[in-house]
Parts: C-alpha cells; sequence; structure tokens
C-alpha cells in the first residue's frame, strides 16, 4: 500500500511540474592589454533550450561561439596576431537545488559537447596561416545560479568547464564565466 502511494504521489507530482522549456542566452567579453600593441581580446555567445521534465531536473542543449584575439608587437619585428575561434555544441544534466519559483535557484550541470577549435597566425608579410586545431567529444560541466527578476525571466550567471580536445593527452580544460537572461516559457 505505502509503495502505491508512493509511486502515485511521484506520478502526480512530476506531471504537475514536468514540460516547462527555458530559453536562454549569454555573452562574454574581456579586453587585456599589457600596453598599446600587446593585447588579448575574447568574446563568446550562448544560447540554449532546457527542458525541465521535473521541477528541478533538465536536459540542456546549448551552442557556443567564441573568438579569442591576440596581438603582439615587439620592438623591430612586425605586428603578430593570433585568432582561436571556437565552437561549442553541448548537452547537459542539470540539476537545480530550488524550484522555478524561487527568488535564487543555484545549480550544478554534467554531461559532454562537441568542440571544434580552429587557430590562425597573421602577419602582414606572411599573410593568414592556419595553425593546429582540434575537434572531439568531450566532458562538459557546469556551476551557476539564477535570480529571478519576473516571473518569467531571470538573471543567469556560472561558469562552464570543457575538455581542450586538441591535446587529449594533456587532460587540458578550458573554462567561462558568463552572465546572460533566460527565460521560462
Amino acid at each position: 500500500m505505502k509503495k502505491i502511494f508512493f509511486l502515485t504521489l511521484l506520478t502526480f507530482s512530476i506531471s504537475a511540474h514536468a514540460g516547462i522549456f527555458e530559453l536562454g542566452a549569454s555573452a562574454n567579453y574581456r579586453h587585456e592589454s599589457y600596453d598599446e600593441n600587446n593585447f588579448i581580446t575574447s568574446n563568446s555567445h550562448t544560447i540554449s533550450l532546457a527542458y525541465y521534465f521535473m521541477e528541478m531536473s533538465a536536459i540542456e542543449l546549448s551552442y557556443t561561439t567564441g573568438l579569442v584575439t591576440q596581438t603582439t608587437l615587439a620592438p623591430l619585428q612586425e605586428k603578430e596576431t593570433i585568432y582561436t575561434r571556437t565552437e561549442i555544441s553541448g548537452l547537459d544534466f542539470i540539476l537545480s537545488f530550488a524550484g522555478r519559483r524561487a527568488v535564487f535557484q543555484p545549480y550544478i550541470k554534467a554531461g559532454g559537447a562537441y568542440v571544434k577549435k580552429e587557430k590562425f597566425f597573421e602577419t602582414a608579410s606572411v599573410g593568414t596561416l592556419s595553425l593546429n586545431g582540434g575537434e572531439g567529444l568531450v566532458p562538459s560541466a557546469g556551476i551557476g545560479f539564477k535570480i529571478r527578476l519576473t516571473q518569467s525571466l531571470l538573471l543567469k550567471l556560472g561558469a562552464d568547464a570543457w575538455n581542450n580536445p586538441i591535446d587529449k593527452q594533456s587532460n587540458q580544460w578550458d573554462y567561462v564565466g558568463k552572465v546572460g537572461l533566460s527565460w521560462y516559457l
């Protein structure tokens, strides 16, 4: 009897909270100068769609594109620029530690991503050359929190990490901090 009651309660609680979608968009920008001739800029943009199949559990699809530009100019040398372009398609399980009606909603996520990295080297005398790039399926993880601004609009802050596909032997991880908005649909 207890098992039937528990299964009934579980079934109705899942269906009462299932079927919520969350659409998210976030961006990241950074500029770091050493002097006027030597600097690094980076930016990335992410769009995501999560499906909450339970009140605090979701599956999220995401797509991120990013570009890092590193420019150097040493005395008596020409300007050199290295571009690193990254595309990430991810699938993660999200576990939230608060319901969607809570003002503060911390979460963790884990899954996998397909990462593609391309690198280019550019100078005025040589032109643009392709450098080592890489792509592959890698593990990914993240942590963050959302702050509810309205019934359906949330401010989302977090950090994501993924294994670098270029050198699989070294077990290097890349990571990014993100700020964005998300909407419950």
